[in-house]
């Protein structure tokens, strides 16, 4: 199943055309959370689950990646730095320049 911003754009403003909208250089953290992040080889890396504020500066200072599992069970988290995400409005997804085999082997989160 595929999640991106335009499908959870609950007020309609990345929906438009026109370019009206604020997207892609300003969005929402909402309609980003449960975006799929996939690789530069268009392997899926997993999705986004959270967002982490470094509260000091107001920026965001990772994503919180989820991979692997099965509806939601035995996910592993990763926490990823915002600035090695790109918004692949294209595609309506994120990218990370990592191979598939290196998000699999990176250390887990712990909660």
């Amino acid at each position: 199943m595929t999640t991106n911003y335009i499908a959870r754009d609950n007020f309609g403003m990345y929906a438009s055309t026109d370019g009206s909208g604020p997207g892609p250089e300003l969005m929402g953290a909402n309609t980003l959370l449960g975006n799929d992040v996939y690789n530069k080889d268009g392997e899926d890396l997993g999705d986004i689950k959270e967002f982490m504020l470094d509260m000091a500066s107001g920026k965001v200072a990772y994503a919180v990646l989820s991979f692997g599992g099965l509806f939601g069970m035995g996910d592993k988290l990763f926490a990823v730095p915002w600035a090695a995400m790109a918004l692949d409005t294209v595609n309506k997804r994120f990218t990370l320049n990592v191979p598939k085999g290196r998000a699999e082997g990176r250390a887990r989160l712990r909660p």
